[in-house]
């Protein structure tokens, strides 16, 4: 679990090489950790080795009976949306945020899904609600779109929040 821990921390620090090690070392103390071989995939991705994010996302989907039902969620819709089968991704992060209302990560990947497939909207709604709950971009919605593929074009997040959270200022002013 301590090599969990500072591999989420690594890559939120964009230290990409020391999480995927930290995950391998969580992996090789426990093979069945499927979270940990998720976050090995995202370190993957982040250093441009795609193949081998596929080959960790793959060991993740086949231990994710190991994982919470939350975990399990995001994974398959993961590699749902890794395989091509984006609808499937879309209801799976669909279903991942109506069991687990705080979880923004699922609607942001289901607006990068929406965006894949050229949903009417382009995942926009879901977009919004995301930073209506949290307007902080965490995790990254660029860094969900190159975690699932996605290289188009995406919202200014800056322009987003400032919508959907007027600054005091101009609320006093109206």
């Amino acid at each position: 679990m301590n090599a969990y821990v500072q591999g989420i921390e690594h890559l939120r620090a964009g230290r990409f090489r020391e999480a995927g090690l930290a995950a391998r070392e969580a992996t090789r103390h426990d093979s069945t950790f499927s979270v940990a071989h998720r976050l090995l995939a995202e370190s993957f991705v982040r250093r441009g080795m795609r193949r081998r994010a596929r080959g960790a996302l793959e060991a993740a989907i086949e231990t994710s009976d190991h994982a919470t039902e939350r975990e399990r969620l995001r994974i398959l819709g993961d590699w749902l949306a890794w395989t091509g089968r984006l609808s499937d991704a879309a209801l799976t992060y669909d279903e991942l945020f109506n069991r687990h209302r705080d979880d923004v990560g699922a609607l942001r990947s289901q607006a990068v899904v929406q965006r894949m497939v050229g949903a009417l909207g382009g995942g926009g709604g879901n977009l919004r609600v995301s930073y209506s709950i949290d307007r902080y971009d965490w995790p990254r919605l660029t860094s969900i779109a190159r975690y699932l593929g996605y290289d188009g074009s995406l919202p200014d997040v800056d322009s987003l929040v400032a919508s959907i959270h007027p600054s005091p200022a101009l609320d006093s002013a109206q």
